[in-house]
């Protein structure tokens, strides 16, 4: 942007014509916040200069996007304190909780509590009406991740110490999506001619992180095209045909996911599009993060808007991701032919007893897939962190430790037998797992 004329040369009436303000919102504006800052004439007319336009447009814009006057303003004079000039940024830096009162975070945690004990209580009169005085009152940013997202973390826990049901899980986080979508569908219409693809891979079903950014994204003026939980790839090339973005933005919470997300990564950047992508696994295990293809945004929505907006500006080169070695796909292979077996093993060895229930189902599963995915990541040692996850939501639900871990054991048992050599991988990493010398990866 050219440097903008501060010669006062407009009066009133061409302001309210350029801006579409009122007389009255411009002298309040100008009395409480000293912006605009107008000279006067010498009969006391004040006259307004090019910049004064632009600066009253820009608090505008920042009005729309759901900042109260009071943040906008005070979003503008922080900019200035720190040496930018606001007017050179196209859009409004990402929400902090520097832009709203401080002491309004006592009350968003007394909205989150009300929000979460009506969605717990299946009372969806009352939770809409707790959120509809929360996006009254404040940007739907501020709603979406101090109440939203706070509250679906919290729900997630209660659930993984089975203090509450999977039902009520289900209901808030859909709650909590429908609530969202509706925000996003009241977005004006977009600004920046920068397309954005956003999607979780296949397998993973959380897509409210994915929901919560597309709103973000779309309130600063990017085209979003939010594709939801667990998009297939078979047809993606002809969905990117059609949309032609500039960016896939993508997210995983699991390791899982994570390794679906890395075959995702690869497809877009043979097609030449860039990849961003977060999640919780990545953050809890930042090894994780040079086995994809792509560039990793940050740990929260804050920092993931700041590098998107950063990979447009100014351009980030991708990197290439690890490349898996020979052992690792001849272990992928082997385990991917032999993994019926071994569940008909592991059924064989605790049919009959007493400790034979739908947990053995449940763990063979979740071993089994995490396996898959950390082979296919090509690092085994990541799957210990989702093996202690699962560990400790199992115990949780009464099934002792030392259960748990004879059932790892046979497991290994069952692996150095029906894949030999190939299974080594594995059942190594199991013994040290066991054995408590296994530790997590790290960068």
């Amino acid at each position: 942007m050219g440097t903008l004329s501060e010669i006062p040369l407009f009066n009133l009436s061409a302001v309210i014509r350029e801006t579409g303000l009122t007389a009255d919102v411009i002298r309040v504006w100008e009395k409480r916040y000293g912006i605009p800052a107008p000279q006067r004439t010498a009969g006391g007319h004040r006259l307004y200069s090019e910049r004064d336009i632009s600066i009253l447009r820009w608090l505008v814009s920042r009005q729309r996007e759901g900042l109260s006057i009071r943040s906008a303003v005070e979003l503008w004079k922080e900019a200035l304190r720190s040496g930018k000039e606001p007017l050179n940024q196209d859009r409004v830096e990402p929400i902090s909780t520097l832009h709203y009162q401080q002491e309004d975070a006592g009350w968003l945690d007394e909205i989150r509590f009300r929000w979460l004990n009506a969605c717990l209580d299946y009372d969806l009169r009352r939770a809409d009406d707790t959120l509809n005085q929360a996006f009254a009152s404040l940007p739907a940013e501020v709603v979406g991740i101090e109440v939203l997202q706070k509250g679906l973390r919290e729900v997630g826990q209660l659930w993984f110490r089975s203090e509450i049901t999977v039902q009520q899980e289900h209901f808030t986080t859909a709650h909590a999506s429908r609530r969202l979508e509706a925000q996003l569908q009241a977005v004006s219409a977009p600004t920046i001619p920068w397309k954005i693809l956003v999607a979780a891979p296949t397998g993973e079903w959380h897509s409210f992180p994915l929901l919560l950014i597309s709103l973000l994204l779309n309130r600063r003026g990017y085209p979003v095209y939010y594709l939801g939980a667990n998009t297939p790839m078979v047809t993606m090339e002809e969905t990117v045909g059609k949309i032609q973005p500039q960016m896939a933005v993508l997210a995983a919470q699991r390791i899982t996911s994570a390794a679906s997300l890395q075959s995702s990564a690869e497809f877009f950047k043979e097609c030449g599009i860039p990849v961003g992508y977060g999640g919780r696994v990545f953050n809890q295990i930042p090894a994780i993060r040079s086995r994809i293809p792509g560039l990793f945004l940050g740990e929260d929505v804050g920092g993931a808007l700041d590098m998107i907006h950063q990979i447009r500006t100014a351009g980030v080169e991708v990197p290439d991701s690890a490349k898996t070695d020979e052992e690792y796909r001849g272990a992928l292979l082997a385990y991917k032919k032999m993994r019926g077996a071994i569940d008909a093993a592991m059924d064989q060895h605790w049919i009959g007893t007493a400790n034979y229930s739908s947990w053995l189902q449940i763990s063979n599963l979740n071993l089994a897939e995490g396996i898959v995915a950390a082979l296919e990541l090509g690092d085994i040692n990541i799957l210990s962190a989702d093996i202690q996850w699962v560990e400790d939501m199992i115990a949780y639900r009464g099934i002792s430790r030392e259960l748990i871990h004879e059932y790892l054991s046979a497991y290994g048992e069952s692996v150095d037998r029906l894949l030999q050599a190939n299974g080594r991988i594995i059942s190594t990493w199991i013994e040290d797992y066991l054995s408590g010398r296994k530790t997590l990866p790290h960068e």
